[in-house]
Order: structure tokens, then C-alpha cells, then sequence
């Protein structure tokens, strides 16, 4: 049930939007099973047919949040 409830916005986004890659972070990073079935399931409603996977774990998984936030800190205050 969630993975409909998540995958058709998720696909409409993905069709608007057309990015190659949609990166996952927080708590779901941490379950490929969960990804790959998302990812599955987005790719079956998207307009653009693609073999590869389009949701993929993000690669910063320490607190991204704080990152760009201190990059855009220094970015303004520099």
C-alpha cells in the first residue's frame, strides 16, 4: 500500500521534473530492499523508460542537512 501511495507523486515529480538520478537519504537510505522496491515501482510510472536505477542512496549520510547548511552559511557570510 505505501509504496503506491509514494510511487505515483514520486513518478509525477520525476515526469515534471526529469532527473537522472533521485537520491534517498535518512532512515530509508539504510534498507536497499525498501529502495529497490521504490525504485521498481517509480520506473513502472514514469513516461521516460530507463534500465538503470533511478532512486539510489545518497552518498552523504552524515548529517547532510548541517552540510549544506554550513555551505550556505559561508556561501552568504563570506
Amino acid at each position: 500500500l505505501w509504496l503506491d501511495l509514494v510511487s505515483g507523486p514520486l513518478a509525477m515529480v520525476v515526469n515534471v521534473v526529469g532527473p537522472s538520478v533521485v537520491p534517498v537519504g535518512g532512515g530509508l537510505a539504510n534498507v536497499p530492499a525498501v529502495v529497490a522496491a521504490l525504485d521498481q515501482a517509480v520506473r513502472a510510472r514514469i513516461l521516460r523508460p530507463t534500465d538503470r536505477p533511478l532512486l539510489v542512496a545518497a552518498g552523504c549520510l552524515v548529517e547532510p542537512g548541517l552540510v549544506g547548511a554550513a555551505e550556505a552559511g559561508e556561501v552568504a557570510f563570506d
